[in-house]
């Protein structure tokens, strides 16, 4: 069921001064006690920037995926021959940990 006359508008946009539609003054004016919303500071978007080269530049210098090393591990894995270096994995899973309490 739709709405057609509410208040005896008959679906016309209210009006006041200049001719904007009152939707239109409140979404330009804060109510009483609200601060008006900006656009967020030039200097928040330059950050934003400088952050997207920073990691564009860090995925340019991400190296691709050597096929000939991965071939030769998973052949090693299949054999039986790929040796764990324990301590290592262990000291590389203490560093990650670390990592994410910073």
């Amino acid at each position: 069921m739709a709405v057609s006359n509410i208040n005896g508008l008959n679906g016309a946009p209210l009006r006041s001064g200049g001719g904007k539609t009152a939707g239109a003054q409140a979404a330009q004016k804060p109510a009483s006690g609200e601060a008006a919303a900006s656009p967020p500071p030039v200097a928040d978007s330059l950050k934003g920037s400088e952050r997207l080269r920073a990691l564009e530049a860090s995925v340019a210098k991400t190296p691709e995926v050597n096929v000939e090393r991965v071939n030769a591990l998973k052949q090693a894995i299949a054999d039986g021959s790929y040796q764990v270096n324990t301590a290592k994995l262990a000291d590389k899973l203490v560093e990650m940990e670390s990592s994410f309490r910073r």
